[in-house]
């Protein structure tokens, strides 16, 4: 999956600030310059994987920076609820992991 856009991923992610609301984060955004042109964003590679024995998957998407050259992987961690046979995504938790897949920090859910 070479030179693809980073349009598929969601435009922002809203990360709960205890009892005073969420705030919006550009998901669409080089996490080491916060260059936010698309064009400049691809995708080298992105892989899905189901839980087994779970109701979630985890999608990686290892993206480009073509502005300063660095790379890094946007984790999406989908959880979902079963109601009557009914699989919904219920919460998604947000990672972004460094060049050698090691997690900087959970930004959030939406």
């Amino acid at each position: 999956m070479k030179d693809k856009s980073i349009e598929e991923l969601p435009d922002q992610i809203y990360a709960p600030l205890g009892t005073r609301g969420l705030q919006s984060i550009k998901l669409k955004q080089c996490f080491r310059c916060s260059n936010q042109n698309v064009q400049q964003l691809q995708i080298m590679e992105k892989r899905i994987e189901a839980v087994q024995g779970k109701d979630q998957e985890i999608a990686d998407y290892k993206i480009i920076c073509r502005k300063c050259n660095s790379t890094f992987a946007i984790r999406l961690r989908n959880l979902y609820a079963v109601e009557k046979g009914q699989k919904r995504r219920s919460i998604t938790f947000v990672s972004i992991l460094d060049e050698v897949g090691r997690d900087e920090g959970w930004l959030g859910s939406f």
